[in-house]
């Protein structure tokens, strides 16, 4: 704790002695707060001849830095009203802080101690940082259950396949939105993001039935990449220009409608004239 704002150098070379064997650093929000103001305050002290710290601004930056903020949000942000730390120590810790000092007071009891030598509220600082630092530590694995079973928690699994999907484990991938999909025959609202980026999966995986079945779910409700989707399957695999074009003409007016359509038709004209040979079914 600084006790005079005279100390800082000192408390950040205490910082940077505390760190020199670390090899990653864990945060909840620090990418976008806690790092970039440890980062200045230690320019700010290196302007005012302390030798030592730049070199902890470098290592600071170095480090590899996990900020679970950004995997909480990429699990919840859809599915929570918001995703602060008090929020997570709620719904997935079940975590009650008590009566609990807020973050938000913590610099003015910080202050009361400075200018008025008033310490009572500095206790309360020290435990509301206790809390945060048990809570980060409970979280890791809380967020690997989530990760690993979306479902059962509530998440987010489209925003989770599309991580999987990032990171080349489209099996994963699959998998998740096929247990979300379960039993559920119609293309809803709620679910078609989730039947439309599984059709995407089967589509990569070449896996042709799958894909064309959730796409033709989806073109119930005139999914507009659904229909086209279709309209190019069976033109280019199936090769069969006249259902191809059925699926083009349900497309929202556009010039690419209309070029598509046009093509097709010219397909259709040559096939029955005789010059263009169709060929079988892929």
């Amino acid at each position: 704790m600084l006790t005079r704002l005279d100390a800082e150098a000192l408390m950040l070379e205490h910082i940077a002695e505390s760190l020199v064997a670390t090899t990653q650093l864990i945060s909840y929000n620090g990418k976008s707060f806690d790092l970039s103001l440890l980062v200045t305050r230690c320019r700010l002290a290196a302007l005012e001849g302390a030798v030592a710290i730049p070199a902890l601004a470098k290592q600071l930056e170095a480090l590899p830095h996990l900020d679970l903020l950004h995997a909480v949000r990429r699990a919840f942000a859809r599915c929570w009203p918001d995703c602060r730390l008090s929020t997570v120590e709620q719904r997935l810790l079940a975590f009650d802080r008590g009566q609990d000092l807020p973050g938000c007071e913590a610099p003015a009891a910080w202050l009361d101690w400075l200018w008025q030598g008033n310490p009572r509220r500095l206790p309360d600082v020290v435990e509301h940082n206790r809390k945060d630092l048990l809570s980060l530590v409970a979280l890791i694995p809380a967020l690997s259950a989530v990760y690993r079973e979306p479902l059962a928690y509530g998440a987010d699994s489209l925003a989770l396949a599309r991580y999987w999907c990032k990171r080349g484990r489209d099996q994963q991938a699959r998998e998740l939105l096929e247990s979300r999909l379960a039993g559920n025959h119609a293309a809803s609202h709620r679910e078609s993001e989730a039947m439309w980026f599984l059709a995407h999966l089967y589509r990569r995986a070449q896996d042709w039935p799958r894909a064309v079945s959730l796409w033709e779910m989806l073109a119930r409700d005139q999914h507009p990449g659904a229909l086209e989707a279709l309209a190019k399957f069976h033109e280019h695999r199936q090769r069969d220009p006249l259902q191809a074009l059925e699926y083009a003409r349900r497309l929202p007016n556009h010039p690419a409608r209309e070029h598509r359509c046009q093509r097709l038709l010219a397909k259709l004209k040559r096939a029955a004239d005789g010059t263009l040979d169709l060929g079988g079914g892929a």
